[in-house]
């Protein structure tokens, strides 16, 4: 069986991800308002998974998680023991 999904709280959502995008301050005004309504649930929510989406593009690249194989990782020498780098 289908999950159904408020559709006042779908509205919500993707007005919050919108505005976060387009209108940054005013979102971040609404998202602080202390309500219980589907609709501003969902549109804290969007604005949390925008806001979310960017903090995770801005990354920089030696924190993100990567391959071994991955350019400019330092590889670990598994010949070397920790007490014989002098």
């Amino acid at each position: 069986m289908e999950e159904q999904i408020n559709k006042d709280y779908l509205k919500g959502f993707n007005e919050g991800y919108v505005m976060a995008a387009y209108e940054g301050p005013a979102a971040n005004k609404v998202a602080e308002i202390q309500s219980h309504q589907p609709r501003l649930a969902g549109f804290r929510d969007g604005y949390r998974q925008l806001t979310l989406e960017a903090v995770r593009e801005n990354i920089p690249g030696w924190m993100k998680p990567s391959s071994a194989s991955s350019p400019g990782v330092p590889q670990k020498d598994k010949d070397k023991s920790p007490d014989m780098d002098i």
